[in-house]
């Protein structure tokens, strides 16, 4: 077999080539893929390309070293690119806190994954994200220098003070107009300050519709409350809270409740649930949940510790709207008949309504609907469609009214008076 001397230096995807200098290719067959792969690599061109169009695998000693060397081509035709200069790649910092009083810093990283025998310099500047420079920071340029064997250097930024909440906001720095030593693989990096000041507030539900005791499921009804920070915290933050009577007693009107809530960090909301004891009584009744205390980041503060929440007693009101529409001359119309809950309830509520003539005539001038209507939780609108029947001959405006037939299936709602319907004449 033909020796044949080369110098190989390959990392493929299916395996590995090591190359050294001056050895005796003996197992791998002249004018092979393998073979032609290896001779095809240029150790003096950074960018050169070695191909395999099979998968083989060669295997040849270096005279008197002792040493292995293998050859694994990879297949299908896979392309091996030897990276040519070392990479420049500016890192994402820490979240760092806004103070209320000072200015700080925050410090991005800028590394070279190799050491270089000449000097690398590449610029950076600063560029807004949704904080901008003069508010959240003070904007920065400049020129990186890294010396011979030197593979990291920082850029400190100055963030600005300030005694508002505001959500987390961002900045970045860029990397550009490198020298012909390196490449830029990371080109951006994302700065991110957390305000010093967080604000904890409370919210509550509005009006909560109390059960009947003879409800189905009684105690259904709840009163939610949400607990807000205006900024997420890098740490953990507690708030504490407890409930306090208005008008609404607790163990006779809700459960009173107390505790503790976490926000873990980057969390901004969480909730307190309160339930609704059942009663039949007629009255409105307010209670409170208030906070008491919040800690585990800087600056936090209570802003908004107390919010209230309605107890409807059983006087809500289902009601019926009427409407008006023109009686047109052939085919039908729909007329809708407009049903409302003035509060949300916590139950799904039935509802039967049928419609009674008045001037206007059930099949002659409309068509008759017996129907249910049907409120799942939470939902407060609900519309009757009534067919209005189209008269050829001239007609005087008619009247007809929708009323509800039976009671309510639900958690106590009471009705109103029935609604008129009217049809204009032509």
């Amino acid at each position: 077999m033909k020796r044949q001397s080369f110098i190989a230096c390959i990392v493929c995807l299916c395996g590995i080539v090591v190359g050294l200098s001056d050895h005796q290719a003996a197992a791998v067959p002249p004018g092979s893929s393998e073979a032609q792969a290896a001779q095809n690599f240029d150790p003096f061109n950074p960018t050169a390309v070695a191909t395999a169009t099979t998968a083989a695998t060669a295997t040849s000693s270096v005279p008197n070293s002792g040493l292995i060397v293998t050859i694994a081509a990879c297949s299908p035709a896979s392309t091996v690119v030897v990276p040519s200069k070392p990479c420049l790649s500016v890192l994402d910092p820490a979240t760092v806190v806004q103070s209320k009083t000072a200015k700080t810093s925050v410090t991005f990283v800028v590394t070279l994954s190799a050491k270089s025998s000449s000097t690398i310099t590449v610029m950076y500047e600063t560029a807004n994200g949704t904080g901008a420079s003069g508010t959240l920071y003070t904007a920065k340029t400049g020129t990186l220098t890294f010396t011979p064997g030197q593979t990291s250097q920082t850029v400190t930024v100055t963030i600005l003070s300030s005694t508002s909440a505001h959500a987390v906001e961002t900045f970045y720095l860029e990397l550009w107009g490198q020298s012909s030593g390196a490449t830029i693989c990371r080109a951006k990096a994302t700065a991110k300050v957390q305000a010093g000041v967080i604000d904890v507030t409370v919210s509550g539900p509005g009006t909560v519709q109390q059960l009947p005791t003879n409800c189905p499921n009684p105690y259904a009804a709840h009163a939610v409350f949400t607990v807000k920070l205006s900024s997420a915290a890098t740490t953990t933050v507690t708030v504490k809270y407890t409930t306090l009577d208005g008008t609404a007693i607790q163990n006779l009107d809700y459960v009173p409740k107390s505790g503790t809530l976490t926000f873990p960090p980057g969390t901004t909301s969480e909730t307190v649930s309160v339930q609704i004891l059942p009663e039949n009584k007629t009255t409105n009744e307010v209670f409170y949940l208030e906070l008491t205390s919040a800690a585990g980041a800087s600056g936090i503060t209570i802003t908004v510790p107390k919010a209230s929440a309605t107890i409807r007693g059983q006087n809500s009101q289902i009601y019926v709207a009427g409407a008006t529409v023109a009686h047109g001359t052939s085919g039908t119309v729909n007329q809708y008949a407009r049903v409302y809950l003035d509060v949300k309830s916590a139950e799904v509520i039935t509802v039967k309504f049928i419609t009674v003539d008045g001037t206007a005539k059930a099949n002659v001038d409309y068509k008759a609907v017996s129907t249910t209507v049907t409120f799942t939780p939470g939902q407060v609108t609900q519309s009757i469609a009534i067919p209005i029947i189209g008269i050829k001959t001239t007609v005087p405006t008619r009247t007809f009214k929708v009323e509800i037939e039976q009671p309510v299936t639900g958690n106590g709602f009471i009705t109103t008076s029935s609604a008129t319907m009217t049809i204009t004449g032509h």
